[in-house]
């Protein structure tokens, strides 16, 4: 195994082995090493994994990003499908219906009213699933099957066939007033989520615009004291460049989440990405004096992943680690081979995030810090799904947090 810290390199005996941290159940399936149990008080928060889409060339829509956009999504398609198995139970019970009229017809009359009874079901089931459209389609079916009624039941077996008329226009208006108040709440479910949409718009846009606003008064102050020719140039040079920098980031975060995400895939050794990732945030550590701490397994762990992508997801994490971390605390990120994966654990010893944190932890630009978009853990997250891997957050306060990322061998 391979240490790497913040002052050194130790290289340790071979045959040792990482015990690895908490792992989900998944994982404990596939790895070779014993899980961690899970401690009471602890939150903690998933995302789930993707379908490869193509050899060397993976695309994830911006709509699978948040849980939210996937639970819709699943809700959506589900709906798609009860609807079809709806139009089936209306023919089939219509029909049903239809037919059991047809034998009672001569027997018991008793018998026959209860069976008409029973249009109510596709009527309501053609309102519910389709509303008024539904509704009347349904109604001018069943009308349309018992037109012969008119001639071989009614008139034959009952004789009054004007009461019968009334009781099916009378299903009929009840089966489109349905329909139309089914309708109506489609409509304003439909309303109150476009408000709601363009309130997420707004707030969004409003987020953004904060965290632009600083550097902007940042560039603008300092040009314009060096163009009234005070102070130090060179510092002020510097900080202009720097409140670019912050600029430039957060337009590239933003852009980086909305677009769809494509990657190239390379095999690679997964030991590089993650201590290239390290070492970009070493800077970062070393200023808040917080300690890295890299630990790998001796031997190789290939994988095809993009490397860049990945060395980025796992900065977003690993900068996350350390702004939550204090002085002289550890940040650990291990690397733990199993049968059909990988896994990559980055602990803090900070103080942990509380429950009402953990729910919304992907949630593209949710942050609880006075500065940031909060679009570090969604990129991350986004990426790994672009990996078909797992990505999942184990945290309880006053402990510290945990952050696993499981990617599969392929």
């Amino acid at each position: 195994m391979t240490k790497i810290t913040n002052s050194k390199l130790i290289r340790e005996p071979q045959d040792e082995v990482v015990k690895p941290m908490h792992m989900s159940e998944e994982s404990e399936k596939t790895s070779e090493h014993p899980a961690r149990p899970h401690v009471e008080g602890e939150e903690f928060a998933s995302a789930e994994s993707c379908e490869l889409k193509s050899d060397g060339l993976v695309a994830v829509n911006f709509s699978k990003i948040t849980r939210k956009a996937r639970l819709k999504l699943r809700q959506k398609t589900f709906v798609q499908d009860f609807n079809r198995y709806y139009l089936l139970v209306i023919v089939l019970s219509t029909l049903t219906v239809t037919l059991l009229r047809f034998s009672a017809i001569g027997r018991n009359p008793f018998l026959l009213e209860i069976i008409r009874e029973f249009y109510y079901v596709p009527l309501l089931l053609g309102a519910m699933s389709y509303g008024l459209k539904g509704a009347a389609l349904t109604y001018l079916f069943i009308l349309a099957l018992s037109l012969p009624m008119f001639h071989v039941g009614w008139a034959s077996v009952f004789g009054y066939g004007l009461d019968r008329s009334f009781h099916i226009l009378l299903q009929g208006l009840i089966a489109l007033f349905a329909g139309w108040f089914v309708n109506r709440d489609r409509k304003r479910r439909e309303e109150m989520e476009r408000q709601q949409y363009l309130a997420n718009i707004g707030q969004v846009a409003t987020t953004i615009v904060h965290d632009l606003k600083n550097p902007i008064i940042t560039i603008k102050g300092f040009a314009r004291r060096i163009s009234e020719g005070k102070g130090n140039v060179q510092c002020y040079t510097k900080e202009i460049n720097e409140a670019a920098d912050v600029l430039q980031q957060i337009v590239a975060n933003v852009l980086d989440f909305a677009k769809p995400l494509k990657l190239t895939l390379k095999d690679e050794d997964l030991r590089d990405v993650v201590t290239s990732a390290t070492e970009l945030c070493r800077v970062k550590a070393d200023d808040k004096e917080v300690v890295l701490s890299v630990e790998h397994p001796a031997v190789p762990v290939n994988l095809s992943i993009d490397s860049l992508r990945m060395q980025r997801a796992i900065i977003n994490i690993v900068s996350n680690a350390i702004e939550a971390s204090s002085k002289g605390q550890v940040v650990t990120l291990r690397t733990v081979p199993g049968k059909n994966s990988v896994l990559i654990t980055i602990n803090d010893q900070g103080s942990g995030i509380d429950k009402e944190t953990i729910k919304n932890i992907f949630t593209p630009y949710f942050t609880t810090k006075t500065s940031g978009t909060g679009l570090g853990l969604p990129i991350a997250q986004k990426i790994i799904d672009g990996h078909c891997g797992r990505i999942s957050l184990l945290s309880k306060p006053g402990t510290g947090t945990e952050v696993k990322i499981e990617l599969p061998y392929r």
